[in-house]
C-alpha cells in the first residue's frame, strides 16, 4: 500500500519521472534505424510512446526533415530514446547559429539532461 511506500508509491513515483519529460523534446531511434524528433507527449506501460510536433531525421544531411505530426513509436521498436532539457521552438525563434534544442536533437550534440529527481 502506499503508506508503507510500497508498490502504489513506487508506482506513483515512477509516473511522476515521466511526467517531468511531457512537453520536452525527444530524440527516439527506432529498429529499422529511422530517428524521429518531437515533443513527448505520453507513454504506457508498454513504452509505447506517442509523441507530437514530430519529424523524422533522414539519413541524408542535405534532406529536409519528413513533418509527421503526432505519432505513436511501438516500445518493441524502440532502441533509444533521449530526452533534451529544453522546450522545442518554431523556426522564427530558433537561434540563427542552429543551436536551437530542435537543432540540437536533430544533429545529435548533447543537451544536459536532469539528474532524477531535480526539477
Amino acid at each position: 500500500e502506499a503508506s508503507n511506500g510500497g508498490p502504489d508509491a513506487a508506482q506513483s513515483a515512477r509516473e511522476e519521472d515521466v511526467r517531468m519529460y511531457i512537453g520536452r523534446p525527444v530524440r527516439i531511434l527506432v529498429s529499422d534505424g529511422r530517428v524521429m524528433v518531437g515533443k513527448f507527449a505520453c507513454c504506457d506501460d508498454h513504452v509505447n510512446i506517442i509523441m507530437t510536433e514530430t519529424v523524422q531525421i533522414m539519413d541524408d544531411a542535405k534532406a529536409k526533415p519528413r513533418q509527421l505530426g503526432q505519432i505513436l513509436v511501438p516500445g518493441k521498436h524502440i532502441v533509444k530514446v533521449e530526452v533534451y532539457t529544453d522546450p522545442l521552438v518554431d523556426d522564427a525563434s530558433r537561434d540563427p547559429k542552429g543551436d536551437s534544442p530542435l537543432d540540437l536533437a536533430i544533429t545529435g550534440k548533447p543537451i544536459q539532461v536532469p539528474a532524477q529527481g531535480s526539477k
